[in-house]
């Protein structure tokens, strides 16, 4: 089940994310789950996939950007409190 959960976590990151790789958004999603991510060479810091995310300006489905910077940001900070 948990794969399954990951493949459409990835897919859907895709959809609104498409400048990243297919390796980064997977990232992305094991962030998403709280899941430890391992090191691989294509892998990005998590801060600056972060970013590249945050840089994305685009509506591309009529969703909000400013929501989903928000999504990103607390995500991300409950991540990085995790790994303390």
């Amino acid at each position: 089940m948990e794969k399954e959960k990951l493949k459409m976590r990835t897919y859907l990151i895709q959809l609104f994310w498409p400048n990243l790789t297919k390796e980064h958004s997977a990232q992305l999603a094991r962030i998403f789950a709280n899941k430890k991510i391992t090191s691989q060479n294509s892998r990005l810091p998590e801060e600056k996939l972060i970013n590249h995310c945050l840089d994305e300006k685009r509506s591309l489905y009529g969703e909000s950007r400013s929501l989903l910077n928000q999504i990103m940001k607390t995500k991300f900070s409950y991540y990085k409190l995790q790994r303390i």
